[in-house]
């Protein structure tokens, strides 16, 4: 009877151990399926991404083309008012693309979002690197820059 109880006992620690070796078995899946669930999704979003910028790579071109044609008719709305309306148009056409002119709140150089074409000489010594006019709006596609808005910059000369 006595080695029956033992055989009995030896059996269940090796039904018990093998249990727990199947429970760590079975996490160690878990815990792998989750690294690969976690993978693929961030592969997905990276794919996603890069879908989005190939295709507003294609119609980047486009969209720089209808930027120079509002150049064009805002250059001449100032001789026209009825081309006003057009460029206003335009504009609207633009902003519907998620395409924004880049607004400038003061006078500060950013030149992550401006390029400086010209500089002016000014009397003022507060205006020295900063803004003095716009020569043409700046755009920007979401987060991307399309094209720096183009400024003159004052530079005081100390006599």
């Amino acid at each position: 009877m006595k080695k029956n109880t033992d055989t009995q006992s030896l059996d269940l620690a090796q039904i018990h151990q093998n249990q727990k070796i199947i429970l760590d078995l079975y996490e160690k899946r878990c815990k792998h399926e989750k690294i690969k669930e976690d993978t693929l999704e961030r592969l997905y979003e990276e794919l996603d991404a890069l879908k989005h910028n190939k295709e507003f790579q294609k119609i980047k071109p486009f969209y720089l083309d209808l930027i120079s044609l509002y150049d064009r008719v805002a250059d001449l709305k100032k001789e026209d008012d009825a081309l006003s309306t057009i460029c206003d148009e335009l504009l609207e056409v633009l902003q519907k693309q998620n395409i924004e002119i880049i607004k400038m709140q003061d006078d500060i150089l950013d030149l992550s979002l401006q390029k400086v074409i010209d500089i002016e000489i000014v009397d003022d010594a507060n205006a020295h690197s900063k803004v003095v006019k716009v020569l043409r709006d700046g755009f920007r596609y979401k987060d991307k820059l399309l094209r720096p808005q183009e400024v003159t910059i004052g530079a005081h000369i100390k006599l």
